[in-house]
């Protein structure tokens, strides 16, 4: 993440701005499991960006989110991808919280 050539970088970027409108618009209108999706879209975008820690605020809200549907797929996903961008940030102990409690949810 992060080292992309520089079409693939302006089209995730292009792609970011599609779903900070689409939270904008699903915000309006109330629907809180779409902006669950957007934060997710969102967090992975910033990911293969290189933004990890704007990766990892989009990725904690799609996970709270996630909990407050019950949907255990989706806060799988989220812990998940918050342990990845906390490698990248070389926050390992953090990271490893969010495995072990991936772990724990998968059993």
């Amino acid at each position: 993440p992060g080292d992309l050539p520089e079409e693939v970088r302006s089209t995730l970027q292009k792609a970011t701005e599609f779903y900070e409108r689409n939270l904008s618009l699903v915000k309006e209108l109330g629907d809180r499991a779409a902006q669950g999706r957007a934060y997710g879209n969102l967090g992975n975008t910033h990911y293969l960006l290189g933004n990890f820690s704007e990766a990892i605020s989009f990725h904690k809200e799609r996970l709270s989110i996630a909990k407050e549907f019950g949907d255990k797929a989706a806060e799988r996903r989220a812990y998940s991808n918050l342990g990845n961008a906390y490698i990248f940030l070389g926050e390992f102990d953090m990271s490893a919280e969010y495995y072990k409690t991936l772990r724990s949810e998968e059993h």
